[in-house]
């Protein structure tokens, strides 16, 4: 008996990891984004879709309702692309940490926000800042 449910578990892992959005999530996403490659669907219970994947060579997380309303991107940036302000903010908070991964994340909401992977030997902790530098959110990595 607990072969047989390690099998179907494993079926339905399977299953789980290789999705397809549906039609209307897809059409979407291919209106917003012609050309992407390297698409992989994630079903995220019970919000919606995610799709991680390159889009004029960035690589993008978006995010989209059940009926196919876009909700959110991340696209991984160059430091070179951190605004100033949030640049002086991690500067001014962590000195003596590296970032060592950039994410703009874009929403209907307004102006853009900014996703830092920072470390610090070996530690890390991610951090969320609005474009003008203020702090949103902190957490461990």
């Amino acid at each position: 008996m607990k072969k047989y449910f390690l099998i179907a578990l494993f079926f339905w892992v399977s299953i789980a990891a290789a999705q397809n959005a549906p039609d209307l999530v897809q059409k979407a996403f291919d209106e917003r984004f012609p050309g992407a490659s390297d698409v992989n669907w994630e079903k995220e219970i019970p919000r919606g879709w995610i799709a991680e994947f390159v889009w004029n060579s960035q690589n993008m997380k978006v995010n989209y309702t059940l009926n196919g309303v876009w909700v959110s991107s991340q696209t991984q940036i160059p430091q070179t692309e951190i605004p100033e302000n949030v640049y002086a903010t991690i500067n001014s908070f962590y000195p003596d940490w590296k970032i060592v991964l950039a994410t703009k994340i874009e929403s209907g909401t307004g102006d853009p926000l900014y996703k830092a992977a920072i470390q610090k030997e070996m530690q890390l902790q991610e951090i969320i800042l609005k474009s003008d530098g203020t702090l949103m959110m902190v957490g461990l990595k």
